[in-house]
């Protein structure tokens, strides 16, 4: 199982939560990763069985911490 941690601003982790946790849901279907969330300090811990899959959530999650929209985000994918 393949990990990498990241900080994002603590007033970006709803967007990248979602409403009812709808983008994290499909970003993890899509991406085959499990997100796990930290939101009082901005830590987002991705995990899953692929290396390559893990490294390309990556730079996915810090579009939406830079401030870019969920959907436009996971076309970097």
């Amino acid at each position: 199982m393949e990990s990498q941690e990241l900080k994002i601003p603590v007033e970006r982790v709803a967007v990248l939560i979602g409403k009812n946790g709808e983008t994290k849901k499909k970003l993890e279907k899509k991406m085959h990763v499990e997100l796990e969330v930290h939101s009082e300090e901005g830590d987002v811990v991705v995990s899953g069985e692929d290396s390559v899959a893990v490294y390309e959530t990556v730079p996915i999650i810090k579009a939406i911490a830079r401030g870019f929209n969920p959907e436009i985000a996971e076309l970097l994918c």
